[in-house]
């Protein structure tokens, strides 16, 4: 059946529903309502499916379909038991339609070519702006929320799960994210490349994750997440990378390209900082726990920073970091992996100073 060939293909190919409509410029209410056998789409749709994912009509759709499609687009799937009195009574009706929409079209593009104006594009209400990753826990928490614009503030509240979004207030476009390890952006006309670095804590006890979609609506000025998800399989897999598109339209007015890579990482549960002088003298150590900044010693020419981690069986081992005065220029900025109440690391900033 039509329903389950098109949602089999856009998995397959790895689309959302609202990448597919944003390909064929529909709402994404209606390819939920074609996978959920609610309603067909129309010739014109029908073609540019076959052309996304280079099949043929008769692969989507079998000869019973194909007759319900061309009588009445927005018949519901229960109606193919009709009298062939009414598929022929229905099919003169269409044919008249079909004969007065001509006329219409027609009169439009005389008025076209005289001057009189047309009626305006609907314009478009929603789109993605950004993601969320989510553990079972968090998918399955906030997908029983009954109000989704609430989930959504909630979900920004709790500050436990990574995300990027591009807000919007005022015709001005900001990127907010949250637990992003680093990321980078690449500027190029009417585009934007965000490089995005995401850890996770090394355990046997999650291999799945979720990348969830941040949609907004102009209409009410409120964002959601999008529980049509991703799922992510990690296993042994030590990397996970993932890349999506949010297409120039009219929201955005920009195309933006998200490169999300996961990695896992054992974690940091202690850190020490040992300076040393020219004749390789041990001067000072400092625990690197709960601080911001810290200034090194006037004689300190290289220093080394051994941290204690843990790995998924709990096992410690150390690591060490040597870093020589020519590695950086007065300021060295320690990035140091911090697990409060989940996998995901946020991190801490400790600014190294020198006065050499």
């Amino acid at each position: 059946m039509f329903k389950n060939k098109i949602k089999d293909l856009r998995i397959e190919n790895n689309y959302t529903q609202e990448e597919i409509a944003n390909k064929i410029h529909i709402s994404r209410q209606s390819i939920s309502k074609w996978e959920n056998g609610l309603s067909y789409p129309t010739k014109q749709s029908i073609e540019l499916i076959c052309e996304i994912f280079n099949v043929k009509i008769s692969d989507l759709l079998d000869e019973e379909e194909l007759a319900l499609m061309s009588i009445d687009n927005y018949s519901n799937i229960k109606t193919k038991n009709r009298s062939l009195f009414l598929y022929v009574s229905i099919g003169l009706a269409s044919l008249i339609i079909v004969i007065i929409s001509s006329i219409i079209i027609f009169n439009n593009r005389l008025n076209n070519l005289s001057g009189v104006p047309t009626l305006p594009k609907v314009p478009l209400t929603e789109t993605v702006v950004g993601y969320a990753i989510l553990d079972a826990d968090g998918l399955e928490h906030y997908r029983n929320y009954d109000d989704k614009y609430v989930a959504f503030d909630n979900f920004l509240e709790s500050k436990d799960y990574p995300f990027q979004y591009i807000k919007l207030y005022n015709n001005i476009k900001t990127l907010h994210d949250n637990k992003i390890y680093y990321s980078t952006t690449d500027y190029s006309e009417n585009k934007e490349t965000i490089f995005s670095k995401i850890f996770i804590k090394d355990t046997n006890n999650y291999n799945y994750l979720n990348i969830t979609y941040i949609i907004y609506n102009i209409e009410s000025n409120n964002y959601y997440l999008e529980f049509d998800t991703n799922n992510i399989y990690l296993g042994n897999l030590s990397k996970y990378s993932k890349n999506f598109s949010i297409y120039y339209n009219e929201i955005l007015k920009f195309e933006y390209n998200f490169n999300i890579e996961v990695e896992k990482v054992n974690e940091v549960i202690f850190s020490k900082l040992y300076e040393y002088n020219l004749d390789n003298v041990l001067i000072k150590e400092t625990v690197l726990t709960n601080i911001d900044e810290l200034t090194l010693d006037l004689d300190t020419i290289y220093f080394i920073i051994i941290e204690t981690k843990k790995d998924k069986n709990n096992n410690g081992y150390l690591n060490k970091i040597t870093v020589q005065h020519d590695d950086f220029d007065n300021i060295y900025n320690y990035m140091i992996q911090k697990f409060d109440n989940n996998i995901f690391a946020g991190y801490q900033v400790i600014s190294i100073n020198s006065y050499i």
